[in-house]
């Protein structure tokens, strides 16, 4: 019997997982994943109410349908970056993109921005140095944190932030509007 509530316990953690995780994700998606774990949370109770052993399966269910519902948002939201993103981040100049392809292939956009991660053949000083210099002379207000390896470039539109990213000998570019 404890067992049974236990599950049923978990399924409410993960219904309030499912809600608190997908703050920031919104859209249908979401509130299909939020739904499904609110409606197998109530089917965990019920069923844990009657003691049946199906009830075990119930968190199970719920992690498999959210994970695929989060594979389905990816795919269905995957974009590459905006025109206007793109531009601003060409003012700057991309000499250090490594990447053979694309220079503006971005691993993340948002509606927002984007957010790029590559490797240079210099050290990040050197390219903090090189992205700092290329905003100041495309007229960019810049704001360079010698203690942090952080440059952040503004014009009237846009934010460009460039830092080491967590992965060694990554850079991380984030292209946001201007707040």
């Amino acid at each position: 019997m404890v067992l049974l509530w236990a599950a049923a316990c978990v399924q409410a953690c993960q219904a309030l997982y499912f809600w608190v995780m997908g703050l920031g994700w919104g859209g249908v998606l979401y509130t299909a994943n939020v739904v499904q774990g609110a409606a197998l949370l109530v089917t965990a109770i019920a069923l844990a109410a009657r003691r049946r052993l199906l009830v075990l399966l119930v968190p199970v269910l719920s992690l498999l349908l959210s994970l695929g519902l989060q594979q389905v948002d990816a795919l269905l939201t995957a974009r590459a970056c905006s025109p206007d993103a793109k531009a601003a981040v060409a003012e700057l100049g991309l000499g250090y993109l490594v990447d053979d392809g694309d220079p503006f292939t971005y691993m993340l956009a948002f509606p927002t921005g984007c957010a790029a991660l590559f490797s240079a053949s210099d050290p990040v000083p050197v390219v903090l140095q090189h992205y700092g210099e290329a905003a100041r002379q495309a007229g960019w207000d810049v704001v360079a944190d010698p203690s942090s390896s952080r440059v952040e470039m503004s014009n009237a539109r846009w934010t460009v932030e460039v830092e080491p990213a967590h992965e060694d000998g990554l850079i991380s570019l984030l292209v946001h509007p201007r707040a």
